[in-house]
């Protein structure tokens, strides 16, 4: 009986000292968690774990009273305090929390550029007397390559011709090859019209690029108004091939009560990594690397603005006609799961880009669209934010708007949010333009906003040249880039500007400010409509034509400084 008290005493003194131990804590930047932290232990113990998405963190573990050390680690943070370092007395110790700040050094790589401004060989603000049309270079599209150059692609136009133009740019921004690229000869007002709306490096070190041509081919495989338009190129920028897509009879296809034309224009590319891309414009298609029709859908609810795959394959896509938005579940075979619409009290609202919310295990569990909320006849706008699960539902939404309004002396407050994409932190970079924070009357800003899963603001900044214009942001090794439109020395200018993770550039120059901002947030009344009785979804045949385009080489670039 003595030898079984003591065995019991021994055992309690055991538990207390090496039983199941608990240790957590939270990683707060800017009052919100933090995920995607790197946390160690050290000590009594040796593990490593990463934060939730809302900055939490846990370990569980067999092991003693003694002495433990917490240490969080992720690149471009510092953390107060630096690491924890406690003696353990009990089975639980929960609170070991820190506070994350960036550290603020601005990558070397990050600059800002404009291209075809003050020494472009077009002429600046020439005018047509007949067509009355002036000049001008648009991006609506940049990635970074791999080999941490950039390329972005957009339109340019000269005297009587639209060109769709591809350029290819080193590590800091200097151009190394520049292509003009003709879709075919068109009709119209404009003898060529032709935009590049989407670029992407393929798995094969080459680029893809996805837009609009107008062709008028003589042997009637296409007809009428804009085709979609892809361009293949190598990783030398080579053409390899270049395919519009479009349907026989396209004049029977128009709605002519609206006016509006249902095909034409491809905005979004995705490698699918199944043997070839997915393509969302005016109708959904999969081609394989060739540029081969695999299959293709006609989209009965408008066009595809906004496409992002998610981790089991399938799509999420945002489709609007005219203020009417439909946001749907897409198959990897192109069939429609499910698709709802949104609605705001009857206001006009449209969404122009999607991004997939992962956890830290990398899976899709929600989706967050960016867009604009148009109040009023005059034009004033917000940004509108809108997040949903994967089934639909809607989980949280807001809009961002400026203080710019006063329609009594005609200045409105023009707010909207054009892309979003996930940020190297796990949160999300969302870039538009905004009217309220330039000191001249009606001049927009790039306007760049980060935020976290749950839609809280974790900084905003403003970019202020002349009058800009953001079209479209892609996420870099050092944090992001963005392409836009600013009107510099007489002429529309292409503009890129690579930021680092807090939004600031190292070779910002004279002509670039930044200014942190701050957004008016509200919370807007939408609700999600089901539309799955109204979609009937067809499998239609493209006929498919090289458009034989010719490309000219492009060289001149400005510094912004």
């Amino acid at each position: 009986m003595k030898q079984n008290f003591y065995l019991g005493i021994i055992l309690t003194i055991c538990l207390a000292f090496f039983g199941c131990k608990k240790i957590s804590g939270q990683i707060t930047y800017n009052g919100a968690g933090l995920e995607g932290v790197k946390i160690t232990l050290s000590g009594g113990a040796s593990e490593s774990t990463s934060t939730d998405k809302d900055g939490k963190y846990a370990f569980s573990f067999d092991g003693q009273n003694a002495s433990y050390t917490v240490t969080p680690i992720m690149n471009g943070y510092t953390f107060t305090p630096a690491k924890t370092t406690f003696q353990l007395t009990s089975d639980e110790k929960t609170g070991v929390n820190f506070a994350a700040e960036y550290n603020g050094q601005v990558q070397a790589s990050t600059w800002a550029m404009s291209y075809f401004g003050q020494d472009s060989p077009y002429p600046k603000g020439w005018l047509n007397p007949v067509k009355k049309q002036y000049d001008y270079s648009l991006p609506w599209a940049v990635t970074q390559t791999t080999d941490k150059g950039y390329i972005f692609c957009g339109g340019i136009r000269t005297f009587e011709e639209n060109d769709a133009m591809i350029m290819r740019l080193d590590e800091k921004g200097n151009i190394t090859k520049g292509l003009s690229i003709h879709g075919g000869s068109g009709y119209g007002e404009l003898r060529q019209s032709n935009m590049l709306f989407s670029i992407i490096q393929t798995s094969d070190g080459g680029f893809l690029a996805a837009g609009s041509s107008n062709l008028n081919d003589s042997g009637n495989v296409l007809y009428g108004n804009n085709n979609m338009w892809l361009v293949k190129l190598d990783s030398s920028m080579n053409l390899v091939w270049s395919n519009a897509y479009g349907i026989k009879n396209y004049n029977e296809k128009k709605d002519y009560q609206n006016d509006i034309f249902l095909r034409g224009f491809a905005y979004s590319i995705i490698e699918d990594g199944q043997g070839g891309y997915i393509i969302g414009g005016t109708q959904l298609a999969k081609i394989d690397y060739s540029g081969a029709l695999i299959w293709s859908k006609d989209v009965p609810f408008g066009s595809i603005k906004g496409l992002t795959m998610l981790s089991d394959g399938t799509y999420i896509a945002i489709a609007n006609s005219g203020t009417t938005n439909r946001i749907a579940k897409i198959s990897a075979n192109g069939d429609i799961e499910w698709n709802y619409a949104y609605e705001v009290n009857g206001l006009a609202t449209k969404l122009y880009s999607v991004e997939a919310v992962s956890n830290s295990a990398g899976e899709s569990e929600n989706i967050i669209f960016v867009g604009r909320l148009t109040y009023n006849e005059l034009r004033s706008s917000d940004w509108l934010l809108v997040c949903l699960d994967l089934n639909g539902q809607l989980l949280w939404q807001k809009t961002l708007g400026g203080n710019n309004y006063d329609p009594n002396n005609l200045i409105f407050s023009d707010e909207q949010a054009f892309a979003i994409i996930k940020s190297n932190d796990g949160n999300y970079i969302i870039g538009g333009e905004s009217e309220s924070f330039d000191s001249e009357l009606n001049h927009d800003d790039a306007v760049v906003v980060k935020i976290n899963k749950q839609g809280s603001i974790l900084w905003q900044k403003a970019y202020h040249m002349g009058n800009e214009n953001l079209t479209n942001l892609s996420r870099t090794e050092s944090g992001f880039v963005f392409s836009g439109k600013c009107f510099m020395n007489g002429s529309n200018n292409s503009l890129i500007v690579t930021c680092d993770n807090n939004g600031d550039i190292a070779n910002q120059g004279n002509d670039i400010t930044i200014k942190s901002i701050n957004f008016n947030v509200s919370i807007p009344n939408g609700i999600i409509v089901d539309k799955n009785q109204e979609i009937l979804i067809e499998d239609i045949i493209l006929q498919t034509a090289d458009t034989n385009s010719i490309s000219r080489t492009l060289t001149t670039e400005r510094m912004i400084h």
